[in-house]
């Protein structure tokens, strides 16, 4: 989440639209970046709730993309947008699903009868 505490912090400081998108195109990339090491994580593991999971991220994506591609385009202010992505991603997302897949993990690593 240092990506969104940086942008942030740039939108509060009124940065240029320039530099807003940069840090956009950053938190776009390492979301992606950290998606993709968890959707292999829960290949590897098995993970029963891997679509769903999977879904989840192309939404959080799409949702981050959107927010760069209309900073870039318009030079529209994404701190309403950002407040709507974090909420998503920490509040629903990690609160939920990613919880849900720490469980499964922990009850693998306790042995395969644990994990279903």
């Amino acid at each position: 989440m240092r990506r969104v505490d940086a942008l942030r912090e740039g939108i509060a400081a009124d940065k240029a639209s320039g530099d807003l998108s940069g840090l956009l195109a950053q938190l776009v990339d390492c979301a992606g970046a950290h998606f993709a090491w968890e959707e292999k994580l829960m290949r590897s593991a098995g993970y029963p709730g891997l679509s769903d999971h999977r879904a989840e991220h192309a939404k959080l994506l799409e949702q981050v993309q959107l927010l760069h591609q209309d900073l870039a385009a318009k030079g529209a202010n994404p701190r309403e947008g950002l407040s709507l992505f974090v909420k998503a991603w920490a509040e629903h997302h990690t609160a939920t699903s990613d919880r849900r897949l720490a469980e499964y993990l922990k009850k693998l690593r306790q042995g395969p009868a644990k994990a279903n």
